[in-house]
């Protein structure tokens, strides 16, 4: 106790605030200044923890509630991951609910692979142009190919240009195949006998018929004009008879 300077007492700041907005009185006080020093220390854990419980909010700055932000985001906790790696799959959740620009979309791939890339979608309509800036080997690139598949706009098609390294395995295979060839056809007919039956019916109707004459008329004039005219006709007759 022998090194202590009640002048530069207390040291918490939270302290030091409140003793500037007290009477003077209390800085020449021994035990007001460990009172103010006790309370301080205490506005200041509040305070450490009011600004470390915004930080968990972030994908950049969480930590102990990195947990939250997975299931907020749907994403499965995998605590084999770094902090770093577990923060880089919500920030790139966090991007894919909304339309990406150029930047965006070279940030995710930047974040995913460490690989700096170029997109360019003005070069063509339609077709999304994606550079890489690299040489180092990258090695498997169907992990790559599939990310850029999944968070690139459905309608556009991808186009990449790369001088990077590439490591993959090519497999060839083939098989023996032995076969028999068979020509199926209808069966032919000849030397058939058909038989048949032809039927004929009738009916027989009775009735009766009557005939309707007007009036008779007596002692009346009647005039008119009469045309006589015909027509030719030539037929032949053909009789049909069963046999």
């Amino acid at each position: 106790m022998s090194d202590f300077n009640i002048e530069k007492f207390p040291t918490s700041p939270s302290a030091r605030r409140m003793l500037s907005r007290v009477s003077p009185v209390y800085q020449r006080s021994y035990v007001a200044k460990w009172l103010f020093e006790v309370m301080g220390q205490e506005v200041d854990e509040m305070r450490r923890r009011f600004t470390e419980l915004i930080e968990q909010r972030f994908p950049d700055t969480v930590t102990w509630g990195i947990e939250y932000l997975e299931h907020k985001y749907s994403i499965v906790p995998d605590d084999s991951l770094t902090l770093l790696e577990r923060r880089a799959r919500l920030k790139r959740k966090k991007r894919g609910g909304h339309p990406l620009s150029p930047w965006q979309f070279e940030q995710i791939i930047q974040d995913r692979f460490g690989i700096d890339i170029d997109v360019d979608e003005t070069v063509e309509h339609g077709i999304l142009h994606i550079r890489t800036n690299t040489n180092e080997n990258i090695g498997d690139p169907k992990p790559l190919y599939r990310e850029i598949i999944r968070i690139k706009p459905s309608h556009l098609m991808v186009c990449m240009d790369t001088n990077a390294k590439a490591e993959g395995v090519l497999y060839f295979g083939e098989a023996p195949s032995i076969h028999t060839t068979y020509e199926i056809r209808p069966a032919e007919i000849s030397d058939a006998t058909a038989n048949a039956r032809c039927y004929i019916g009738s009916a027989v109707s009775t009735h009766t018929a009557y005939e309707v004459y007007p009036d008779t008329v007596q002692n009346a004039a009647i005039g008119s004009t009469h045309y006589a005219g015909g027509i030719g006709s030539i037929y032949k007759s053909i009789e049909v008879t069963q046999t």
